[in-house]
């Protein structure tokens, strides 16, 4: 099966990849718990998953995973307070939504710098 995961590839791979269809996908997913029976990096993990079959199936690149998001602040912490409480420890991977958006700029920043023509963002949350 031909690899698609920016991580897991080389340099030649990502080269010819990029030539074939240079497209990046990002994906972004909150760790938080989803009850007990999903692991805590469901969002991510959803996403990242289906990102890497678009890029098999259509060509491109699928960036590393990005597991921090927003989720302690504002609305979202009401949201989170209200859904998941506040247990000793909330095993969130959250950061405030300017870092998490500025973070977001420089992957599209990168994407650019590189040549991208295009860039899919897709969030499992």
């Amino acid at each position: 099966m031909r690899e698609v995961q920016w991580e897991r590839m080389f340099p030649d791979q990502l080269e010819a990849a990029f030539e074939a269809c240079p497209v990046v996908y990002f994906t972004y997913g909150l760790c938080e718990p989803h009850g007990p029976h999903n692991a805590v990096g469901l969002d991510e993990l959803k996403a990242h998953g289906i990102a890497v079959q678009a890029a098999r199936e259509h060509g491109g690149i699928v960036a590393p995973p990005d597991y921090w998001h927003i989720h302690e602040i504002g609305g979202y912490a009401i949201w989170s307070d209200a859904a998941v409480g506040r247990p000793p420890r909330s095993w969130l991977t959250a950061m405030p939504p300017w870092q998490h958006f500025k973070n977001i700029l420089y992957h599209l920043r990168q994407a650019d710098a590189l040549g991208f023509h295009a860039a899919i963002l897709f969030t499992g949350h």
